[in-house]
């Protein structure tokens, strides 16, 4: 089973370009030659027409934003229009997910953006060594709640190192390759998910299992659990 930890997605970015090893059977590139055939992936649009959806929703919504808000063809003032908008929600959940982790730190700074307590801020690592790069960049940035979606999960995770890093964050993803090609997904033990899990629990991380890929999902693994609230009298106010 694929159990989405989103609710609805927040498509502000149409297209991307492959950055890591979790980017070669993009899920979301199949979803856009689907529907925009004539259009190359590779062809990043900000999608200014699609920043109010958040504010026509008043059911608290846990939103996950499509693709990567912090690739290099979106500027600076296009962030922080979405950073406005979800400022303007506080109803709302945000789930800012990045495979460029040094932008968002970056931007982070140099706007001078305040921690909001509804917008969690993530990137994934795919690998142990895609873990070690960019994970220690994220937590980095101060008073935010951080996640890291290891989703795909490539491979054993072996924290002879980074344990520490693991234990700081407030959220882990976990899961296989999601794709709907059964012939495409790559490999995944769900005895590496098993390893994972145990390890957030020692730490006091909440886990949330994405999917088994082609297994149906061990029971065991059916752990989902969100961030706890961590900021008081953040941003928001």
């Amino acid at each position: 089973m694929n159990s989405q930890w989103w609710e609805l997605p927040w498509s502000l970015i149409d297209g991307c370009t492959p950055v890591s090893e979790a980017c070669l059977n993009c899920w979301l590139r199949g979803i856009h030659t689907r529907f925009h055939p004539h259009e190359s992936f590779e062809h990043v649009v900000f999608r200014k027409d699609r920043l109010n959806l958040p504010n026509k929703r008043k059911k608290p919504t846990r939103y996950a934003i499509w693709s990567d808000l912090f690739h290099p063809m979106v500027t600076d003032n296009q962030i922080s229009l979405a950073f406005d908008v979800m400022k303007k929600n506080p109803q709302h959940s945000f789930a800012v997910l990045t495979k460029r982790p040094i932008r968002m730190a970056n931007y982070i700074a140099n706007a001078g953006q305040l921690p909001l307590d509804n917008v969690w801020l993530g990137t994934t690592g795919e690998t142990m060594a895609r873990f070690m790069e960019r994970a220690p960049i994220v937590l980095a940035i101060p008073g935010w709640t951080h996640f890291i979606s290891i989703e795909p999960m490539l491979e054993d995770f072996q924290f002879v190192h980074g344990l520490n890093f693991l234990w700081s964050f407030d959220w882990v993803i976990c899961g296989a390759e999601n794709s709907k090609d059964k012939s495409k997904k790559r490999f995944f033990d769900p005895n590496w998910a098993r390893k994972l899990l145990k390890l957030c629990k020692q730490g006091g991380v909440r886990f949330y299992f994405k999917n088994g890929g082609t297994i149906d999902d061990p029971p065991d693994l059916c752990v989902r659990e969100f961030p706890l609230p961590k900021i008081k009298n953040g941003g928001n106010q």
